[in-house]
C-alpha cells in the first residue's frame, strides 16, 4: 500500500477570477452523473500562492472505509445520516470548519457535498485558512504536475504561521543525489520517486519528483551550521547499491524568493554618496526579489516514523524500474554510479532546520 503524501497549507484565501481557465467552481457531467469541482489559492504572502482542488461526483453508491478499515458501501440517499457519517473512517471523510458564522464544523462522506459547502461558505469567510489533504503528481500532455487534493479546510489557528508544508516518502538510491550546483547555486538536488495510486494503471506506481536542499543560508564557518548540514547529508546519501525509502518534511516554495540586498544593487549615485560619507548602505536597503521558483525544499528527515533512517528496499534500480509509471520519463540519475563517499554520522540539530534549510 502506498504511503499517503500529505500537505498542509496555511495562509489567506485567494479566489480565481470568474473568467479563469480554472474557476472557483466548475460544474459538469461524467457518464450521466453530475460533477462539481472547487479550485482556489492559499496565499503564503503577496508573492506566493499555491492552488488546491477537490473533485466530486454524484453516484448511486459511495465506496469508502469504516473506522475499522473495512470496505464500506454507502447509498447516496443515506450519506448524510449521522450513524453513517460516524461509521466512516476519519481519513476518508471531508471536513470543513470555517467557524460558526460560516457553516460551522461539517463532516462529509461525499466530496461532492464538501464542494457544495465550500461554494456557499468560503466566499463569505474572512480570515486565514488551513487546508490539508493529499499531495499527488499527475501526468498531463507529457509533463508532470504537482496537485494538492483537498480533504480538510479549517479556519487557521492564530498561533500557526503561514507556509506550504509537505510530508512525503521519497524513494532513491546513491545515484539520485546531484551536488554539481552546490558551490555556485547553493543547492543540492535529489531526483527521487513517490509511490502513489495511478487510476489509469489501476495500481500503485512510482512517479518522478525532484526535491531540493537549499544551503544558501548556511555559513560554512559556523560549526552548528556545518553539523546540521552533515546531519542532513547522512540521510540523503545512500551507501548501499539498492533502493531506499525515507520520509521527509519539506516546504513548497512558489513565486519569487526574497534576495539579500548587497552593494551590487546600488546605483552609481548611491555608491558615490557612500564613498563621500554622506550616507550608508543601510539607507538604501530594500526588499528585493529574485526569479520565480517552484521547488519542494527538504529541511528535516522524518525520524519519528523512520527511527532507523533510510529503509533499505533490498532491490536494485533495475528491479525498482519495473514499477515506475509507464508515463514517466526514465530518470538517468538513479542509474548506479561509483560514488562511494561516506558521511559523518554526527548529529547536533540544535538549530531550527526549517529556518536554515527550508
Amino acid at each position: 500500500m502506498a504511503v499517503q503524501n500529505r500537505f498542509k497549507f496555511i495562509g489567506d484565501c485567494f479566489m480565481p477570477k470568474s473568467d479563469s481557465k480554472m474557476p472557483f467552481i466548475r460544474e459538469s457531467e461524467s457518464n450521466g452523473n453530475k460533477t462539481l469541482s472547487v479550485n482556489f489559492g492559499v496565499k503564503e504572502s503577496d508573492n506566493s500562492t499555491a492552488f488546491v482542488e477537490l473533485f466530486g461526483m454524484k453516484s448511486d453508491t459511495i465506496y469508502t472505509m469504516t473506522t475499522d478499515s473495512e470496505k464500506f458501501e454507502v447509498d447516496w440517499d443515506e450519506r448524510d445520516e449521522p450513524a453513517i457519517v460516524a461509521k466512516v473512517a476519519n481519513y476518508r471523510k471531508f471536513t470543513v470548519d470555517l467557524g460558526d458564522e460560516c457553516g460551522g464544523n461539517k463532516d462529509f462522506v461525499a466530496p461532492y457535498d464538501a464542494v457544495k459547502h465550500l461554494e456557499k461558505w468560503l466566499p463569505k469567510f474572512d480570515g486565514r485558512l488551513c487546508v490539508t489533504g493529499q499531495f499527488v503528481i499527475e501526468p498531463y500532455n507529457g509533463k508532470w504536475y504537482n496537485k494538492f487534493k483537498i480533504q480538510n479546510v479549517y479556519a487557521a489557528n492564530p498561533k500557526e504561521k503561514n507556509g506550504f508544508y509537505i510530508d512525503i516518502e521519497l524513494h532513491y538510491n546513491k545515484s539520485s543525489l546531484d551536488t554539481s550546483d552546490m558551490k555556485n547555486g547553493k543547492k543540492i538536488y535529489l531526483d527521487a520517486y513517490l509511490n502513489q495510486y495511478m487510476y489509469k494503471d489501476k495500481a500503485n506506481k512510482y512517479v518522478p519528483i525532484q526535491a531540493v536542499l537549499d544551503i544558501s543560508k548556511m555559513d560554512t564557518k559556523d560549526e552548528v551550521h556545518k553539523r546540521n548540514f552533515d546531519y542532513l547529508m547522512m540521510f540523503l546519501k545512500v551507501k548501499n547499491k539498492t533502493m531506499g525509502r525515507l520520509g521527509w518534511k519539506a516546504k513548497l516554495l512558489r513565486g519569487p524568493e526574497e534576495a539579500e540586498f548587497d552593494e551590487s544593487m546600488l546605483t552609481d549615485l548611491q555608491r558615490l554618496s557612500i564613498e563621500l560619507g554622506r550616507s550608508k548602505i543601510e539607507d538604501y536597503k530594500k526588499t528585493v526579489y529574485g526569479e520565480n521558483i517552484d521547488e519542494i525544499r527538504l529541511y528535516d528527515p522524518n525520524i519519528r516514523d523512520y527511527g532507523e533512517g533510510i529503509i533499505d528496499m533490498e532491490i536494485t534500480f533495475e528491479e525498482f524500474e519495473t514499477d515506475i509509471c509507464t508515463n514517466a520519463p526514465k530518470t538517468e540519475k538513479l542509474v548506479e554510479s561509483n560514488n562511494d563517499d561516506d558521511t559523518d554520522d554526527d548529529d547536533d540539530a540544535n538549530r531550527d532546520l526549517e529556518e536554515l534549510f527550508g
